[in-house]
């Protein structure tokens, strides 16, 4: 089904994340082309589903960043930003 053709996916897509971290700084710009194919794939499989369940995926998108814009955000130690 699509709803399993995203899972398959987004764990190709993580693959290829989890490799790329195991290679050198210097080397990391040699996985950028898998990790626009497999970031192309998820994106595909997402629009085919929100086709499937009948909604816009982009005005979801828009409608989501709306409510993003309007949280407070901090950086957590990681250094990813966190909602609160």
């Amino acid at each position: 089904t699509a709803f399993e053709r995203v899972e398959d996916e987004w764990d190709e897509l993580c693959e290829v994340m989890e490799a790329r971290e195991e290679t050198s700084d210097t080397e990391k710009h040699k996985h950028l082309d898998k990790l626009a194919n497999e970031c192309a794939d998820v994106f595909i499989t997402l629009v085919r589903v929100a086709d499937i369940l009948g909604f816009d995926l982009q005005e979801a998108v828009d409608f989501k960043m709306k409510v993003n814009r309007a949280r407070k955000w901090k950086i957590t130690s990681q250094g990813v930003g966190q909602h609160e």
